[in-house]
Formats: structure tokens, sequence, C-alpha cells
């Protein structure tokens, strides 16, 4: 019988990535664990992550728009118009993104605890299955160029694929403007998934399904089955680490309800062995004052028995 794990494909915040923090096994030596954000990270298992795919972003901007801004630039009569850096244009903008975080992960913290990251079978097999997935992924998506792919390792919970993308999308019938743009939701339309006119997240939605499907083939090749939670449901990166906090929560407070009944539970044998020393401490007394009793008793019967005969006596 296959094992049984969920699967997830979720997007980052297009703002935040940092390739520095995602690709520190390649230079671990300076890299600040110490930092705010770094510290859940283990760096004892630094080196068991891999890097993919390692490119210059600017490079790849370069290669896949480079040629449409020179056409750009050579319709522009005004030098004020010409473009000297595309990167820095779409970067510098308040509506575009240079580019797209995704995180891919099989299974959860709980597939992977008490496990050792180098030996075990499901931290080795869901790094086998990573790497074929972004290899997958890069055949299958044109419009959403791969300059970054790396298998993280050494944090807590399970290990995950962070993959990092530029999309392109051609307007070939375009009069004005650049003719090839980064454009995610255009570039996923341009690759033939369909959009909502009454929904904007539905687009996202169908390309998050077909790649968790995807995720899920691939783990049936390795004889892991897909089973569906909470991580399933999860549209960013955002909404998973909330919801790992909520477990990390709801774990420590039962924990804590776990160690306040083993606190009470004490606590009660504690008051039965009081009780009981008390019950047979008024035992001791109870006899006791029965035995004193019963010598005094003995002693009166014993004095009116002598004050009887010495009357007796003296008749």
């Amino acid at each position: 019988m296959n094992q049984k794990m969920t699967v997830s494909f979720t997007k980052g915040n297009a703002t935040e990535t940092s390739i520095r923090h995602n690709n520190r096994s390649l230079d671990p030596d300076h890299f600040d664990y110490d930092k705010a954000g770094h510290r859940h990270i283990l760096p004892e298992y630094t080196s068991l992550n891999e890097v993919l795919v390692h490119r210059d972003i600017k490079k790849v901007y370069q290669e896949q728009f480079g040629k449409a801004v020179e056409q750009y630039n050579a319709q522009q009569k005004r030098k004020d118009r010409r473009i000297t850096d595309y990167y820095r244009k779409i970067k510098n903008s308040k509506n575009q993104a240079t580019q797209r975080e995704f995180i891919v992960q099989v299974g959860n913290q709980n597939d992977y605890l008490k496990q050792d990251r180098t030996t075990s079978k499901n931290w080795q097999t869901a790094k086998k299955i990573l790497t074929e997935f972004e290899h997958d992924f890069e055949q299958n998506n044109p419009n959403l160029q791969v300059y970054n792919a790396v298998i993280h390792m050494d944090e807590p919970g399970s290990p995950h694929l962070h993959l990092n993308v530029v999309p392109v999308v051609h307007f070939k019938n375009a009069q004005r403007g650049v003719t090839v743009k980064p454009s995610f939701d255009k570039a996923l339309i341009e690759e033939g998934f369909k959009p909502d006119p009454k929904d904007s997240r539905a687009l996202f939605r169908e390309f998050q399904h077909q790649q968790a499907d995807c995720l899920t083939e691939l783990a049936r090749k390795f004889g892991i089955e897909r089973e569906q939670g909470l991580t399933n449901q999860l549209k960013n990166v955002h909404e998973y680490k909330q919801a790992m906090r909520a477990v990390d929560q709801a774990q420590a407070l039962a924990l804590q309800q776990k160690n306040k009944n083993a606190e009470l539970a004490i606590k009660l044998t504690d008051q039965k062995s009081m009780s009981q020393e008390l019950d047979q401490q008024i035992k001791d007394k109870q006899q006791k004052s029965a035995i004193l009793s019963r010598e005094s008793y003995l002693k009166v019967e014993n004095g009116n028995i002598l004050k009887d005969t010495k009357t007796a006596l003296k008749r």
C-alpha cells in the first residue's frame, strides 16, 4: 500500500523574495543565521540544500525583453522616452512585478519528524520528487522563465522547493509600447489557461491545480498517494505560514493542557494520599481514645471496688 502525503503549490509575495536567503548554501560562511527571519534555519543541515537553477535575473531580462526594448527605442524620436534599463523600469513600477515565487512541497512536518534528513527515505524521496518537478515545470511552462530554484532541507517542517520565475508574454499585434512584457496573468493566458471575468482568482487557481496534479503524478511514481489536507487548500505562502503557525499554536496548547492535566493528576494523587493519611491518623486517635477510655473506666471500677471493700471491713 502506497504512503499518503499532502502536496502543495503556493505563491509567495512577489515583492518579498530573497535570492540570497534562498541560496544560502552557496555561501553558508557569510550567511547571517542570527538575523531576524533566519533563526528558524538549522545551519547544520544547510549543506543538504540543493540549488537547481541560479541565473542573474537582469541577464534573463536582457534575453527575454532586450530585442523588444531595442525595437521600442528605435521607434522613439524623443530620447527621454527611450528605455535604458527595462529591469529597473519594471522594478520601480507601482503596478508591475519583476518576478514571481512559488513554494512547492510534498507532505507536512508530521511526515518527517524524528527522521535523519541525510538518510531517511521520506526526506530523500521528497528531494527527488521536487527535483523532477522543477525540470518538468520548465518544460511545461515556457512563458514562466525559471531563473532560480532551490530545495531547502534545513528548516523545521518538511523539504520544499523555492521556484522563482520571470513571466513573459508576447503582444504580437501591439501598435504601441514594448511588445514583450513580464505580465504574469497574461503569460498564463498565453499558455492556454482561461480567465474568468467574474472571478479574478480563477486564472491562478486553474494554474495552481494543474501544478498540484503534476506534483501528484510525480509523487505516485515514488509510491506516494496524494492525501487531502490543509496544505492542498492554501492559495499562497502567507496562508501557508499562517496555517503552520496555527498548527504549532494548537500543538503548543495541547502540550500545555497535557502538562496541566498531568499536574492536576499529581495534585489529586497527593490529595488522595493526604486524605488516606488523615483517615489513618483519625483511626489511630480513635483507637488511642478507646484505649484511654477503657483504662479510665477500669481505674474507676477498681476504685469503686476498693472503696466498697474498705467500707465492708469497717462494719
